[in-house]
């Protein structure tokens, strides 16, 4: 059975949500269910913290798509630096303006 088909699951599926979708809880709520289950479902829903295929992903270890995609404008940034750096350079070595 997944966790979400209990109600305990669907309860703490329903505090992850409304912390994904940034609603937040009261002070007190919170002070009541410190360090709980509940609490840490809509932390972790507010923080942006979720499982997928056994791999816990969240500000400290961003998803995969989205780092590869990072990593593809940096390498072309990156490129397109050094063709403008070998470009200058060679102005300069062969007295160009």
């Amino acid at each position: 059975m997944e966790k979400h088909e209990t109600i305990r699951g669907r309860i703490l599926l329903w505090f992850y949500l409304r912390g994904h979708t940034g609603q937040p809880l009261p002070i007190w709520f919170r002070r009541m269910f410190t360090r709980s289950q509940i609490h840490r479902a809509w932390l972790s829903g507010r923080d942006g913290n979720f499982w997928q295929h056994g791999v816990r992903f969240g500000p400290a270890n961003p998803y995969r798509e989205y780092r590869a995609a990072i990593a593809a404008e940096l390498d072309e940034f990156m490129a397109a630096e050094l063709q403008a750096i070998e470009g200058d350079t060679n102005k300069i070595q062969y007295g160009e303006p």
